[in-house]
This record gives C-alpha cells, sequence and structure tokens, in this order.
C-alpha cells in the first residue's frame, strides 16, 4: 500500500499544474512542503527555496494571506458542510 501511495504522490507532483502540499497540523498550518515541477516556472522560485523554508501565506496576496491560517484552523475543526474554500 504504501509503495502505491509513493507512486501516486510522484505522479501527482510531476504533473504541469501547480500543487503545493502544506500541512494541516499545528504550529505550521502553512509551511511548504513539497511543491510540483511546475511550481518554479509559475512562481519564480527554486524549491528549495520554498520547501520547508517558507509559508504558503508569503506566496499568495495579502487579501488571502492575512487569514489563510485561520482559514486552515476553521477548515480543520468544522464540519464538512462548513468547510471554506476558495
Amino acid at each position: 500500500m504504501k509503495r502505491n501511495n509513493n507512486i501516486n504522490n510522484e505522479i501527482i507532483f510531476q504533473t504541469q499544474s501547480c500543487i503545493i502540499h502544506i500541512p494541516g497540523t499545528p504550529p505550521k498550518y502553512g509551511l511548504i512542503k513539497k511543491v510540483s515541477d511546475s511550481f518554479e516556472q509559475i512562481f519564480g522560485y527554486k524549491k528549495d527555496e520554498v520547501v520547508n523554508q517558507m509559508s504558503i501565506n508569503q506566496i499568495m496576496p495579502t487579501l488571502f494571506a492575512d487569514k489563510h491560517d485561520e482559514y486552515i484552523k476553521l477548515f480543520l475543526t468544522e464540519e464538512k458542510k462548513n468547510k471554506v474554500l476558495y
């Protein structure tokens, strides 16, 4: 099962779409843990500059960044019917 998860994970992160993985656990709610191959091209940062170094809040518009940690906490504590997605 773990092997299948690793294969699926690699397929997902090699897509042309930009995918950013952040944990949903405190205290580092928005710390960037992994990015897809297209991340560098879209955002202009090298992977090693951001993975385990930057918060997702640092690369999103201030409008969202200012409340993003609160959104994550809400997402993790509310029932599915009340999820905040944007």
